[in-house]
C-alpha cells in the first residue's frame, strides 16, 4: 500500500504522516528499511512531502510497517506535484 503526505512527528523509529487529504496516520520503520530515524527528522525539518510504501496495520493496531519513503518534489502552484525527485 502506499500514502503520501508530510511526516509531522518522529519519535525514534515511529512517525506520523498527515496526509494528503488531512488525516493524521500513525506509521514505524519496517526492520531492514532503507531509511532510520534520523532521516525521518530531517524530512519533518524540512516540511518534505513523501510517499510511503507501508503494510495493512495489523488487526488490533492503528501502526503500519514502512518498508521505503520516497521524497516527492515540491507541490506546484494549483496543488500539482511534480512526481519524485531522483
Amino acid at each position: 500500500m502506499q500514502a503520501s503526505g508530510v511526516v509531522t512527528v518522529v519519535q525514534e523509529h515511529r512517525f506520523e504522516l498527515r496526509g494528503d487529504d488531512g488525516t493524521h496516520r500513525r506509521f514505524t520503520l519496517a526492520p531492514g528499511a532503507p531509511l532510520g530515524w534520523q532521516e525521518l527528522v530531517a524530512l519533518e525539518r524540512a516540511g518534505c512531502r513523501v510517499t510511503l510504501d507501508h503494510d495493512v496495520p495489523r488487526p488490533g493496531t492503528t501502526t503500519a510497517a514502512v518498508h521505503a519513503v520516497h521524497r516527492l518534489a515540491p507541490r506546484q502552484p494549483g496543488g500539482q506535484h511534480a512526481g519524485k525527485e531522483e
